[in-house]
């Protein structure tokens, strides 16, 4: 009772500050779709993809173990290790964009993206530094200081995007906008374990060189299976953008935005808490099964009825908030609204196969995921699809396959429960 109780207190915590951090980008949408174009904001998507794609390999991984020590001491060292391979990270991708941002640039066919190249390197240290704090505040249960980053990151967002579009400056003012959010979203997080912990004394070089090793099935399989996660997810934007135009990617990644912000606002709160809780009952030997079951229930309750009734209103709310120039984007919207329900729930219970360490059925999921796209793009290309047909057949078969993660996962607690009980 104490636990399911303890859900519902932390869940409400964390969203309502993420409702509001979502609901700043959300108020100022219908002005921003007025102040830059849709070419604008596909060049962004170009941009959040590269930085996305980047930044899931930032950590290692590693930062899904700080959840896992009983010590405080180990799980903060294990948040230095996070950094350091950040660092390493973007300097590595600083060398390469200083001999190859024109080639970059002229496979893009976008030679005005040289000008922003330079901030990649810096946007994935920004974002593997927060990626680490905000693991290190879950496990510390400091879910209002997550909620306030969250809404940090918005405000510094929105500020800047509305100021510099006002000053007519292009695509470069929705990507510093997007860059002052990772500056933002830093700075509550790492003043929080500045005030609670005494970094200098916490630092062991032994100790985070011994958790490097104990948790080294992180780097090893879930890498691999995040960053072709994180492929799978962006390299749509390539795609788009290569097969198609960057203005119908700037209609679909508005489109994409919009539907995901349950995602975004409940459905990572959920998930977090999932992962904190379900975490301290593996960690005690307990099944995770009743928590698995009752979070999946809370997310269709949400999920089916607030997307069956969005399916029938969006084309024309698209319209009336965004101007009649996006009408394409409500047209698309409305297609990919079964995908992002069905998303919505599976990829929240994701975490399931980090709690049970099962990172190589991660990795073969993500690995499914990105043969996915890659073939329903190819066939675009190869039969001359047009995009809203290769969008159906896409918004179908991911569908599919996101149940299928599902069932997965459920199969997955089961073997660990009923090996669980021979062990004791």
């Amino acid at each position: 009772m104490k636990i399911k109780s303890n859900f519902v207190r932390y869940v409400i915590t964390l969203s309502s500050g993420t409702i509001v951090a979502q609901a700043i980008p959300v108020a100022i949408s219908p002005i921003l779709t007025r102040l830059y174009s849709p070419e604008d904001f596909g060049i962004l998507s170009i941009y959040l993809a590269i930085t996305a794609i980047s930044g899931s390999i930032s950590n290692g991984k590693y930062e899904n173990a700080i959840m896992l020590p009983e010590n405080r001491q180990e799980a903060l060292n294990i948040g230095f290790l996070c950094i350091i391979i950040a660092l390493t990270v973007s300097i590595v991708l600083l060398i390469v964009i200083i001999f190859f941002k024109s080639f970059i640039s002229s496979w893009f066919e976008k030679p005005q993206i040289e000008n922003w190249l330079f901030l990649v390197p810096v946007s994935v240290l920004f974002f593997g530094v927060y990626n680490a704090l905000r693991f290190f505040n879950i496990r510390e249960k400091n879910y209002k200081v997550i909620a306030l980053s969250s809404i940090y990151k918005s405000t510094g967002s929105a500020s800047v995007q509305l100021i510099l579009g006002v000053l007519n400056t292009g695509t470069i003012g929705l990507i510093l906008g997007q860059f002052s959010s990772y500056v933002c979203g830093n700075y509550i997080l790492i003043r929080k374990v500045l005030i609670d912990h005494k970094l200098k004394v916490a630092f062991n070089t032994l100790t985070i060189v011994a958790a490097a090793k104990r948790y080294v099935r992180f780097p090893k399989f879930t890498l691999p299976g995040s960053l072709l996660n994180s492929v799978s997810l962006n390299i749509i934007s390539f795609l788009i953008s290569g097969i198609y135009s960057t203005t119908i990617l700037g209609y679909y990644s508005l489109a994409q935005r919009m539907l995901s912000l349950p995602s975004l606002v409940i459905g990572r709160s959920i998930g977090q808490v999932y992962f904190q809780q379900a975490s301290n009952l593996r960690s005690e030997s307990k099944c995770i099964l009743p928590i698995f079951k009752s979070t999946l229930f809370k997310l269709c309750l949400i999920s089916i009825p607030s997307f069956v009734a969005l399916y029938f209103i969006v084309e024309p709310v698209f319209v009336l908030i965004f101007g009649l120039e996006w009408q394409l984007a409500g047209k698309y919207a409305k297609v990919l609204i079964p995908l992002i329900a069905i998303r919505f729930v599976s990829s929240t219970l994701s975490n399931t196969m980090h709690i049970l360490e099962k990172q190589n059925i991660t990795l073969i999921i993500q690995i499914v995921l990105l043969l996915n796209i890659s073939i329903i793009f190819i066939c675009a290309k190869v039969f001359g699809w047009t995009f809203l047909f290769a969008l159906y057949i896409f918004t179908i078969s991911s569908s599919m396959m996101y149940l299928t993660f599902l069932l997965t996962y459920y199969k997955a607690i089961i073997n660990d429960k009923e090996k669980t009980i021979r062990v004791k």
